[in-house]
């Protein structure tokens, strides 16, 4: 964004025009490394919501951090590089940072440890095609593994200790790196050698296989010791870098080699009898949506899935789970595992095989009821529908209803009962783990109150913490936290209503991304006199005129002044909105003030603009709420803000103003505490109407520099030409631009998203009727945003007699800047 902010001075040998929303190049640099037919420089064009790269229409394009990197793309050493020359254009500091010694050496030993098992995976790689690799050759073809295939998987084959120091000594690897990375490791010998690479393709550790049946003394398989050296799936690079959110999970190292020989990327292995919390971690990192588990057909491997589901599901992976595979037709007492079955029966059958299975909550339900059937004795089949409930009362997430109904139709048709009986049993035991679960909360609440009275707590004290249980006991059963899921996330977020940009022209706030979003609260702030009120009633008649749903409740709470004075103010903004720009019809508030108490002492009283406002607001009165709240404490606000909700949609709650409301129930030790309070009341309110929350606060008025004051009054006061004291005067008043930190009281700023700084000139123009013009800047800043650019200010113009806020016209654009 920085960047893109100063594209024309950054790049100026493209002669960059800025076109409204995104910038065009005017020439065509000698050296640029895009190579067309046309080389028509408008044809390169940067736009805001793409503004690391030049789109070159009719054609893909080039990031600005391939472009300083000479048309390539920059990695190793050329990366850092790369980015600090486009610092150096965007005029931002490069991220220095000075590494400690205990880091440094960290670094290096992780580095020497992976060029290490590089140059071992290269040994063993060249080993395996020697003579004294013949062996381990022939079981890889009879698993199915080619040539060709072990090429590509990095299979090798460890012949003898010697080889592989003298093969990592002439690659430079040193004895202290290769003993700390076990590479020399006497006990690898005789074994096959499966390359292990973290999510990115870096080497994480070596996996061994003894080569059909080991000798006595000699385990199976064999791994290089090292913590987390199994903290990513084998194989999880490769599915990866084929961009699979959806994976298929195998226990075997061979498994997952003849799957992905055989071409499915999807397959990683947990090498173990289920995945390890470290695995489970990456997998949630790097976003992976859902996971099937082919287990071994065995009681180890039918566990193994089970705890698999479980760790997938509290990390909001979706798990499913396929069939078991079927038996050997070589071996009618023993089934295929997932290797052999892709051998004997194809990759189309193995396909099959994974999509045919069943969700993690069915699979488990299967387990339970392996071996019950509608002939089981009554209390074997009660017991595993209580079982079953059970299961179904933990089900969360976006699918659980649906994964509660397959759940149940497996109950109805291993047990015998009908689907009626089993809902009905599902209700009873829904209010049994309820009830019992608000035993549990009460004899909590009261075993706390008794300790609290035995510290010497006042009675007070305790019937606060008694009632506020006994409420958390009324409102319900406590649900566990859900875990954490992509899809439901991203389904919430589909369903979030509408967030409202600002409602004026203003290109830098724009860019900054500063908007009124659902579930926020933004705070406008400012001294006193200088615009709160009047910011929040333009925005409500914004918002008025130009819904985002037309049944959306607006919800105005002042503070500050009574609903007719509000009424008043949205009159005066209408009905210069139905008079236009400097027109003499705009009425302010206390003309229409007397022309609504009687007939107006000025003859000749045109009131064409205020029957016209009038009609306005009462086409759309039904949208409007507003209430006075002078004392009121926050949760009294929240509460009738959501008596509203219960019948309609709210589609703003603006507050004048914060500092104003009363604190929510409860003691408080300072004032900022109760400020912190009262906004953080606000915000909850905002999330539980999925709704903007805005509410004016204050600076402080010793906010301003020393001597402003002076300083204004000096320059009004010594400069006879009115346009050059204006421009002397607002560069004076400009420099009172409030900060986050002068917010009065504090503690409100941290509740909230974001906060806009108001700057309104009239209020520090004194002699503004004796010199100039009723119509002054207004200056509004981004102070706090989580969405985009602090510290960003842009400039509105207030019309004083209407307390109306507009976007610059052309000739005021630009006007003290």
């Amino acid at each position: 964004p920085a960047l893109f902010d100063r594209l024309d001075s950054a790049f100026p040998e493209y002669g960059w025009k800025w076109r409204g929303d995104h910038w065009t190049a005017s020439s065509w640099p000698a050296d640029f490394p895009f190579s067309v037919n046309h080389e028509r420089p408008n044809r390169l064009m940067v736009y805001e919501d793409r503004p690391h790269w030049i789109k070159v229409h009719g054609h893909k394009g080039v990031r600005f951090l391939d472009l300083v990197n000479g048309g390539t793309k920059p990695v190793g050493a050329d990366f850092p590089e790369a980015v600090r020359r486009l610092c150096d254009r965007a005029g931002v500091s490069f991220p220095e940072r000075e590494i400690s010694d205990k880091e440094r050496e960290r670094a290096e030993r992780r580095e020497a440890r992976r060029s290490a098992l590089e140059a071992l995976s290269a040994y063993a790689r060249e080993a395996l095609k020697g003579e004294r690799g013949a062996k381990a050759r022939a079981y890889l073809d009879e698993r199915g593994l080619s040539e060709e295939d072990r090429e590509k998987l990095g299979i090798g084959f460890y012949a003898s200790t010697k080889d592989a120091r003298k093969y990592l000594e002439a690659e430079g690897v040193d004895a202290e790196s290769a003993k700390e990375a076990a590479v020399l490791w006497e006990q690898l010998k005789g074994y096959v050698l499966f390359s292990w690479a973290d999510p990115t393709g870096s080497p994480l550790t070596i996996y061994g296989r003894w080569p059909g049946p080991p000798p006595e003394g000699r385990p199976k398989t064999i791994a290089l010791p090292g913590e987390g050296s199994k903290g990513s799936p084998l194989y999880f690079d490769r599915a990866r870098k084929a961009g699979h959110k959806d994976l298929v999970a195998v226990e075997g190292v061979i498994d997952a080699a003849v799957a992905q020989s055989r071409g499915d990327s999807r397959v990683v292995a947990y090498v173990a009898a289920t995945f390890s919390g470290l695995q489970v971690e990456t997998l949630q990192r790097y976003r992976v949506r859902s996971v099937t588990v082919v287990p071994d057909p065995d009681g180890g491997g039918d566990r193994g899935a089970l705890s698999s589901v479980d760790a997938l599901t509290r990390a909001g992976i979706k798990a499913f789970v396929a069939p078991r595979l079927p038996v050997n037709p070589r071996n009618p007492k023993k089934n295929l595992d997932p290797d052999e079955f892709i051998l004997e029966h194809g990759m189309d059958a193995w396909r099959d095989l994974v999509e045919n299975a069943v969700p993690g909550s069915a699979y488990r339900a299967q387990r339970l009821l392996e071996d019950v059937t509608p002939d089981s004795t009554t209390q074997k089949r009660r017991d595993a529908l209580e079982a079953i409930l059970g299961l179904v009362d933990g089900l969360r997430g976006t699918e659980a209803s649906l994964d509660a109904e397959d759940v149940l139709a497996l109950a109805s048709e291993r047990t015998g009962y009908s689907g009626e009986a089993i809902a009905e049993q599902a209700d009873s035991h829904a209010e049994r783990r309820e009830k019992e679960e608000r035993e549990k909360q009460l004899q909590t609440a009261l075993r706390e109150a008794e300790a609290a009275r035995t510290k010497g707590s006042s009675p007070f004290e305790i019937a606060r913490e008694l009632r506020r249980a006994m409420e958390e006991v009324q409102a319900g059963r406590k649900e566990p936290p859900e875990p954490y899921s992509s899809d439901r996330l991203e389904e919430a977020i589909k369903a979030l209503p509408e967030g409202r940009g600002f409602p004026w022209k203003s290109p830098n706030l724009e860019r900054a991304e500063v908007a009124f979003r659902p579930g926020e609260l933004a705070l406008v702030a400012a001294r006193t006199s200088h615009g709160k009120t009047a910011f929040l009633v333009n925005l409500l008649a914004h918002w008025l005129e130009n819904p985002v749903d037309e049944d959306e409740a607006l919800v105005f709470f002042t503070a500050e002044e009574p609903p007719p004075a509000i009424h008043l103010r949205l009159l005066s903004l209408f009905s210069w909105k139905e008079a236009g720009a400097g027109s003499d019809l705009a009425r302010g508030a206390n003309t229409i003030r007397d022309y609504l108490r009687g007939p107006m002492r000025v003859e000749n009283f045109n009131s064409t603009t205020i029957d016209a406002a009038k009609k306005k607001i009462r086409a759309l009165e039904s949208r409007l709420v507003v209430t006075y709240c002078a004392g009121w404490p926050a949760d009294r606000i929240a509460q009738q803000a959501k008596q509203v909700a219960a019948s309609r949609p709210v589609g703003a709650v603006l507050v004048d103003y914060l500092q104003k409301v009363a604190p929510p129930t409860g003691s408080f030790d300072r004032r900022d505490m109760e400020v912190t309070a009262i906004a953080r009341a606000m915000k909850e309110l905002s999330v539980d109407l999925s709704a903007p929350v805005i509410a004016g606060a204050q600076i402080n008025r010793d906010s301003v520099p020393p001597n402003y004051r002076r300083n204004v009054d000096e320059a009004i006061e010594k400069e006879p030409k009115k346009g050059t004291r204006r421009q002397l005067v607002l560069a004076q008043i400009k420099t009172s631009r409030p900060a986050l930190h002068t917010l009065r009281e504090g503690g409100s700023e941290q509740e909230a998203d974001l906060v806009l700084g108001l700057l309104n000139y009239a209020a520090d123009y004194p002699k503004l009727g004796e010199y100039e013009r009723g119509v002054l800047p207004f200056d509004v800043g981004a102070l706090k945003n989580r969405h985009g650019e602090n510290e960003v200010w842009d400039r509105l113009f207030f019309e004083g007699k209407c307390r109306l806020l507009r976007a610059p016209t052309y000739h005021e654009e630009g006007e003290d800047e």
